[in-house]
C-alpha cells in the first residue's frame, strides 16, 4: 500500500494465487480416506461372516466328538451284553480324541483371529 505526501490512498498491489491444485489434491486424499475406511469395514464384516460360516460347523463337531469320547469311555469290555471288539473301541476313541484336539485348536485359532479383527 503505498499514500501520496497527503496522506491519501496513492497505490496498492494485490498478488493472487491460485490455489486449486492443493483444493483438489486435499479432496483426493479425503475421497482417497473415505474409500479406505470403507475397504476396511467391508474387510471386517467379510472376515467376521467367514469366521462364523467356519466356527459354527467346528462347534458341531467339537460337541460331536465330546459325546463319542464319553460313550467309548464308558464302554465296558467286561459287560456280559459286551459284543463289541474291544480294540476296534480303543483305536476309535483314540481317533476321536485326536480329531477332538484338532477341532479345538481350530476353534481356539478361529477365537484368536476374532480378537484380532477387534483391534
Amino acid at each position: 500500500v503505498r499514500y501520496d505526501k497527503e496522506g491519501n490512498f496513492a497505490h496498492t498491489r494485490c498478488f493472487i494465487r491460485d490455489d486449486t491444485a492443493r483444493k483438489v489434491k486435499e479432496a483426493r486424499a479425503r475421497l482417497l480416506l473415505e474409500e479406505t475406511k470403507r475397504s476396511l469395514r467391508q474387510l471386517d464384516i467379510f472376515m467376521s461372516r467367514t469366521l462364523h460360516h467356519m466356527r459354527t460347523p467346528l462347534h458341531v463337531m467339537q460337541t460331536t466328538c465330546d459325546i463319542i469320547i464319553s460313550k467309548l469311555a464308558s464302554y465296558d469290555p467286561s459287560s456280559p451284553d459286551s459284543s463289541q471288539n474291544v480294540e476296534a473301541v480303543e483305536e476309535a476313541l483314540t481317533l476321536v480324541k485326536d480329531a477332538n484336539v484338532q477341532v479345538v485348536n481350530t476353534v481356539n485359532l478361529i477365537d484368536d483371529v476374532f480378537d484380532l479383527l477387534k483391534f
